[in-house]
């Protein structure tokens, strides 16, 4: 193994580390986010919601801040990079399709991360 290796090797380990702290958290967060909305669920329920129409209720805050994020962290990081990139003698240029990939795959990770609690939505629809 080279030198210049483990330091990326560490790198990719911490990056790892971070990412699945990041989704417990956000799992913690739709955990929270359903149980504060079980009344109004059960209301709308009553009132004749569909499934679809409670897990719009569940997911918006989520979409909101799938959207959000992106659009505001994509032009800071893309200008720091770039700025901060141009120093170096063996120039290189940051790919503009790498932030549209990275939110798309956030997008999909928090989908993965949500399903259970929408699985649930399902459930006390059966069950009321």
């Amino acid at each position: 193994m080279h030198a210049d290796q483990k330091p990326g090797d560490l790198f990719t380990l911490f990056s790892m580390l971070t990412i699945a702290i990041a989704c417990l958290g956000l799992g913690g967060l739709a955990s929270f986010v359903t149980e504060q909305s079980t009344k109004e669920i059960g209301v709308r329920k009553v009132l004749g919601a569909s499934i679809p129409e409670l897990l719009l209720l569940i997911s918006k805050e989520f979409i909101g801040l799938a959207g959000v994020v992106p659009a505001v962290a994509s032009p800071i990081t893309y200008f720091t990079m770039s700025r901060w990139l141009q120093d170096f003698h063996y120039r290189i240029d940051v790919e503009s399709l790498i932030f549209p990939m990275a939110a798309g795959l956030a997008l999909f990770i928090q989908q993965i991360i949500k399903s259970p609690f929408t699985f649930y939505v399902r459930v006390w629809s059966v069950e009321s």
